[in-house]
């Protein structure tokens, strides 16, 4: 299904994502994206049509979600937000860039105000967004250290990354590291030194230390 086309910010088109919260079926907190970024928007004038639009990365609507950002610090985040006021249309609408001095406080939602999920629909929304976040989350703490080990390692293990990387096996976020550190030792690449972090290359008995890119080993 076609998305409604909300704004256009310096060139970036936001695509209506979810509405958070409505009045009289009037959007009036709801998430814009566009194909670099999410957006939160809070109606201010629901007469003449009139919004503050502030840019939010992926971690910081997972937290909006989820309680650890109130709906009024949402848009206290950053320096910079815009205000748009509605034309006849999306290309005749006004767009000002403003600083976070220029911000009334008094349309914010108040002090406190946590997002709630409440409908079945929401909680498949944020489900599913949840979902995305993890796996994101995943795939580029994996890819980092997938680029540390071809940088550090090149020359030295004589052997091709992928032939001790499954990834399958590797756990996310804090438990990722020290994984990766096991297969390499536990596919017989290199030996451990006792109650260290140092890691014997076994092909030309060079040393380097775990902890300059990997991480303390175990």
């Amino acid at each position: 299904m076609e998305k409604e086309l909300c704004f256009i910010i310096e060139e970036d088109k936001l695509f209506l994502e979810k509405v958070l919260v409505d009045y009289l079926d009037v959007p009036i907190f709801f998430l814009c994206k566009s194909k670099k970024s999410y957006y939160i928007v809070l109606c201010i004038d629901m007469e003449e049509l009139d919004y503050i639009v502030e840019r939010l990365s992926v971690g910081e609507v997972y937290k909006l979600f989820h309680g650890e950002i109130a709906m009024r610090d949402v848009f206290l985040l950053h320096e910079r937000f815009w205000k748009v006021s509605s034309g006849e249309n999306v290309t005749l609408d006004r767009v000002e860039r403003c600083t976070k001095e220029q911000l009334d406080v008094n349309v914010l939602p108040e002090s406190g105000a946590e997002f709630r999920i409440l409908t079945s629909d929401m909680e498949k929304y944020v489900k599913s967004f949840d979902s995305m976040f993890f796996q994101q989350g995943y795939s580029n703490s994996f890819t980092t250290i997938v680029e540390e080990i071809k940088e550090n390692c090149d020359g030295i293990l004589g052997c091709r990354i992928e032939e001790f990387l499954d990834m399958s096996d590797l756990s996310y976020d804090i438990e990722i590291k020290p994984t990766v550190s096991e297969r390499i030792y536990d596919k017989g690449f290199c030996s451990r030194e006792p109650n260290s972090a140092t890691y014997v290359n076994c092909s030309n008995n060079g040393m380097w230390e775990s902890s300059e890119w990997l991480g303390t080993a175990a």
